[in-house]
């Protein structure tokens, strides 16, 4: 699931088979490895730049703009973002009040690898992220 507007993507993994109407949408998929992508900087980074925000810095994560994320979710290279979201759920399940700060930028640094980004282009992400209320 995902917000319809949000300061961040802030996608989630239902298991709960919720329904969601007007304000959150479905993305009719059960990879881990898409949802570490959806919630990483770099996405964020490119997201903000896709799009246009709103009143407040807000931004719509509606499909013609998700449409346009160049996500290899077939990938096997996907498979150590996967495994790091799966240990944030399980973290999360024993304690919801577990900091998963370390492990989101464990996935952020597979991300960057996985796009083959250059430590200058990784440098250039976190500098226009810094002070960005929407980088938290």
């Amino acid at each position: 699931m995902i917000p319809d507007i949000a300061i961040r993507a802030e996608a989630m993994f239902d298991e709960s088979n919720a329904y969601c109407v007007n304000t959150a949408y479905i993305i009719p998929s059960n990879d881990l490895g898409l949802l570490g992508i959806l919630n990483s900087r770099l996405i964020q980074f490119f997201y903000m730049n896709l799009t246009t925000s709103i009143r407040g810095g807000y931004l719509r994560f509606i499909r013609q703009y998700l449409a346009q994320i160049p996500i290899p979710i077939h990938s096997d290279k996907l498979m150590p973002v996967r495994v790091k979201v799966e240990e944030i759920i399980q973290e999360k399940n024993g304690n919801p009040n577990f900091d998963t700060k370390d492990l989101e930028n464990q996935i952020d640094r597979l991300v960057y690898q996985l796009f083959e980004l250059s430590e200058n282009e990784i440098g250039l992400i976190k500098e226009n992220l810094k002070g960005n209320k929407s980088s938290s």
